[in-house]
C-alpha cells in the first residue's frame, strides 16, 4: 500500500511539474535567420547574409530595369545594391546558381526586398551561361542605424 501511495504521489508531482508554465527570461535572442529558399524560377537559391553597418557611402549598382547595369551571377560574384549611406544597416543576400536545375542562360532576374511590409528598390541581376555555384550579392540600405525589436524582411526573386 505504501508503494502504491508513493507511486501516485510521484505521478501527481510529475504531472504538476510538467503542466507548470515556462518563463523565458533571456531576451537576447531577437530573430530567426533563414538560411536559404528555393525560388519559383528554379535553379536559384537565396541565402541570407544578414545586416551589416555600412563603412562608407556606396553608389547604387544593379538598379536599372531589364539588367541595364549588367550585374552578373558569375563565379566571381557580381554585386548589386541600392545607394548606401555610411553607418546605415545594409541587409544582404546571396543569389546562388544551383546545380540541378541550372538557372536559364541570358536571363534577367528582379530581386526584391520588403522591410516591415514596405517594398524597397528592386535590384536586377542576370545570368550569362551559369554554372553551379555562380552567385551575386544583393544589398539594400535599410535607412536605419539599428533595428527595432521586431521586424520583418521578405525577399523574392522573379
Amino acid at each position: 500500500m505504501k508503494q502504491l501511495v508513493s507511486l501516485l504521489l510521484l505521478a501527481a508531482l510529475v504531472i504538476s511539474v510538467s503542466a507548470a508554465p515556462s518563463i523565458v527570461t533571456n531576451s537576447n535572442y531577437q530573430a530567426e535567420v533563414g538560411q536559404y529558399r528555393n525560388t519559383s524560377q528554379g535553379g536559384l537559391e537565396v541565402r541570407d547574409y544578414g545586416n551589416t553597418p555600412a563603412g562608407s557611402n556606396v553608389t547604387a549598382a544593379g538598379i536599372a530595369a531589364a539588367c541595364g547595369d549588367n550585374i552578373l551571377i558569375s563565379a566571381g560574384g557580381g554585386t548589386a545594391n541600392t545607394a548606401i549611406t555610411s553607418g546605415d544597416l545594409v541587409y544582404s543576400v546571396k543569389v546562388l546558381a544551383r546545380s540541378s536545375p541550372l538557372p536559364p542562360s541570358n536571363t534577367c532576374f528582379m530581386v526584391t526586398l520588403s522591410y516591415n511590409g514596405a517594398p524597397l528598390m528592386p535590384l536586377y541581376v542576370k545570368t550569362s551561361t551559369p554554372s553551379a555555384g555562380d552567385f551575386a550579392i544583393c544589398g539594400w540600405d535599410l535607412g536605419v542605424t539599428s533595428l527595432p525589436p521586431l521586424y520583418t524582411l521578405k525577399v523574392s526573386v522573379q
